[in-house]
């Protein structure tokens, strides 16, 4: 069926990529405004800067490695930043909410976290990707 078909090529996130910037600052501020002893609070607000890279990279940008994703007929394929066109599998950890598609994709031992906001691709093209990925996670080979 064509309209099972989807290519997911999002616009960049500056937007979101800032807000993260400053949710990880705040987080790594949190522990000393709230009085933790300075060995704990040193160790939290490392863990949250050192994350920071991590989380960018997940964004759609120019630091995320997943540049396109498509689903052709149930077979998943991820255009990635080095021009590499690779087979991937829609891990179990993905998750679909309202506004945004957390993926964990697999292709052969790597991994790529890519989180897909709803206002970064078309509304229709969203839905559609929205409902193979359900379809995926429940085992279902998606509407015939």
């Amino acid at each position: 069926m064509s309209s099972w078909n989807v290519r997911v090529e999002p616009a960049p996130c500056v937007g979101l990529g800032r807000l993260a910037g400053v949710l990880h600052l705040g987080a790594a501020l949190a522990p000393w405004a709230a009085g933790c002893t300075p060995l704990l609070a040193a160790a939290l607000s490392a863990a949250c800067l050192v994350t920071l890279p991590a989380t960018l990279a997940a964004l759609p940008g120019r630091r995320c490695a997943i540049r396109a994703l498509a689903c052709l007929d149930g077979a998943w394929s991820a255009l990635l930043s080095d021009g590499r066109d690779v087979a991937v599998e829609v891990d179990g950890a993905t998750r679909v909410f309202a506004g945004v598609v957390v993926c964990r994709l697999a292709a052969g031992s790597q991994h790529y976290d890519w989180w897909l906001p709803g206002y970064a691709i078309p509304a229709g093209d969203f839905r559609r990707f929205k409902v193979a990925v359900r379809c995926i996670r429940q085992g279902e080979p998606g509407p015939s």
